[in-house]
């Protein structure tokens, strides 16, 4: 009986283990075989100034064997307004701490790594130009970034860039005190060294970590 009990234990931690071990980004390896795609942001039409073509510089390839999406950026716009793509929108606890990792290869490129966490924007509130926010769509409230963390990462080889980042438990938007409700991961690529230049990433992860 006592070694029936033990083993119930032990099942019990592996499944623990491995739900604290999920990968909450969706898509993460672009290996979705219908749309490589899939849940990925890198269409703004919200921010036609700037970003309106943003998706001319996104395509999915492989470097080095590995599947990943690829930024192909010209001088004029590496050195400009730079190029992105963010996963979706991933529900979060606020006050819980995560763990964000991707597999890069900076190349020509520098990349940062963003972190952000995003809260539901008041519809009756003007947005400013500069503020960071995301349409209300597919159910979900008009958002805003109302906290970030970002990591650097240059070379000419893959790396793995890894953090941990905890949520506020609240955070000021609009006058008003709200939980973070969302987590992204975003990739921005900028800063030209050559006449055409490539950068890659996959394998973006999101963790629980407590």
């Amino acid at each position: 009986m006592k070694r029936w009990i033990t083993v119930l234990v032990s099942l019990v931690a592996i499944a623990t283990g491995a739900a604290a071990q999920q990968n909450l980004v969706p898509n993460g390896d672009f290996s979705d075989k219908t749309d490589p795609l899939k849940g990925w942001r890198y269409v703004y039409p919200h921010m036609q100034q700037v970003y309106g073509d943003n998706q001319k510089y996104i395509r999915i390839g492989k470097h080095e064997g590995k599947r990943c999406v690829e930024f192909a950026l010209t001088p004029a716009i590496a050195n400009n307004q730079g190029a992105m793509i963010e996963t979706a929108f991933i529900k979060v606890e606020a006050g819980a701490t995560y763990q964000f990792e991707v597999d890069c290869c900076p190349n020509n490129l520098e990349l940062k790594i963003f972190v952000e966490a995003w809260a539901p924007l008041p519809a009756e509130i003007k947005v400013q130009p500069r503020l960071r926010i995301w349409p209300a769509e597919n159910g979900q409230p008009m958002l805003i970034v109302c906290d970030r963390k970002h990591i650097p990462a240059e070379g000419k080889k893959w790396l793995t860039v890894r953090d941990t980042y905890t949520v506020p438990k609240i955070v000021n938007v609009a006058g008003t005190d709200e939980p973070p409700e969302y987590l992204s991961i975003k990739v921005f690529a900028c800063h030209s060294y050559a006449a055409q230049s490539k950068a890659y990433a996959t394998n973006f992860r999101l963790i629980r970590t407590r």
